[in-house]
């Protein structure tokens, strides 16, 4: 009698779940039924194993690190003095005309001028010295025509040939 009165809720919770268990199975899924009542109910999300946890919580650290790097380069970005970027562009662009004289590095007078107007735009764009960079784009500017006119200068010499 004494285990019959320890084993009764239990046998009583069976009882009352007995009809829940006995559901009679239809063609149609449970996925295909609409939620009752208008609201959807999460799905039951199972536990990951160790090793997923591992793995999610390695994820995660990279991400963060790869978050701090980009943060880093774009605060280096943003706070790149707008002036500096202007000096530069002039630098490059009038660097261009020097690097032309000198025979074997001659050829990357070309890079350093459009490099200078690269930057010249960008300086413009962030508010830095006007002047400056305004200089550095027309410097520029001015050395990739004088290089396109000497190449056809030297292709109609020698197409007389």
């Amino acid at each position: 009698m004494k285990q019959l009165a320890k084993h009764l809720p239990l046998a009583l919770f069976l009882l009352a779940a007995l009809p829940l268990f006995a559901v009679q199975k239809t063609g149609i899924s449970e996925s295909a039924l609409p939620p009752p009542s208008g609201v959807a109910e999460a799905p039951a999300a199972k536990k990951p194993s160790f090793g997923q946890r591992i793995a999610l919580k390695l994820v995660q650290k990279k991400i963060r690190k790869q978050q701090k790097k980009r943060a880093r380069t774009e605060k280096a970005i943003s706070e790149s003095d707008p002036d500096k970027l202007a000096t530069l562009s002039l630098i490059f662009s009038a660097g261009s005309f020097v690097l032309m004289l000198i025979p074997i590095i001659g050829a990357l007078a070309f890079f350093t001028a459009i490099a200078g107007i690269i930057l010249g735009f960008i300086a413009l764009n962030k508010g830095g010295n006007k002047t400056l960079a305004i200089l550095g784009i027309v410097f520029g500017v001015l050395f990739i025509i004088f290089v396109i006119l000497a190449l056809l200068l030297l292709i109609a010499l020698f197409s007389n040939l």
